[in-house]
Formats: C-alpha cells, sequence, structure tokens
C-alpha cells in the first residue's frame, strides 16, 4: 500500500465511515473525487484509493450520483440518436431499391396465383 492509500485507510473506521463528522467527510470526498478527476491520471495511487473507497467500501461522492444520471442519459441521447440514423438509412435504402424489386415482386405474386389456381 502507498502513501495515500494508508492516508485514506487510516482515517477510515472498520464500520466503512471516514472517521470524521458528516460535513468534514463531505469535503474529504469532495477533494478526493476533484484530485482524481484533475490527477487521477498521472497519479494511479490515488485513482485507485478512490476507487477503493466507491467500489470497496460503498461510499457515494458527492455529485457522484448526478453524474451518473447525466451519462446514462447523455448515453440514451446517442443511442437514440443512432437508431434513428439507422432506421433513416434503412428507409432510404428500400426507396432506392424498391422500384428495381417491384417487377419481379409482380412476377412472384403472378406465378404464386398461377399454381395456387391449378
Amino acid at each position: 500500500m502507498d502513501r495515500i492509500a494508508i492516508f485514506i485507510h487510516s482515517i477510515m473506521h472498520s464500520s466503512g465511515s471516514l472517521g470524521a463528522p458528516n460535513e468534514v467527510q463531505s469535503i474529504i470526498l469532495e477533494q478526493l473525487q476533484e484530485w482524481d478527476a484533475s490527477h487521477g491520471r498521472a497519479f494511479k495511487s490515488l485513482h485507485a484509493a478512490v476507487r477503493y473507497l466507491r467500489e470497496g467500501k460503498g461510499f457515494i461522492f458527492p455529485e457522484m450520483e448526478a453524474v451518473r444520471n447525466r451519462r446514462s442519459a447523455e448515453r440514451e441521447a446517442r443511442r437514440g440518436e443512432r437508431r434513428l440514423r439507422l432506421l433513416l438509412a434503412k428507409y432510404e435504402q428500400l426507396k432506392r431499391e424498391m422500384p428495381d424489386v417491384v417487377p419481379d415482386l409482380k412476377d412472384v405474386l403472378k406465378q404464386a396465383q398461377v399454381w395456387c389456381i391449378k
């Protein structure tokens, strides 16, 4: 364990809460989240410590729920846009190909009528 993880581990109780009042705990979690966002790529141990608190100990970071909701809404919007683009592309493809297929369909229908009338 490196220094950041030891520090975080030292301020935690075994019950899963930080050894500080709720306001202080909120400030610590908010600061850790900000540091992780700005320096997490450079300091892997910081990122690992934040992941440990979030996933291992179940801490909910300030604004994390809002970020999750925003990302989920963005993901759903992208899916909807992609779905619409695909449907429009299929529609345009059918519009282009149908005039070529209609004579063949008419022939098939005529043959089916001949075979069914027998």
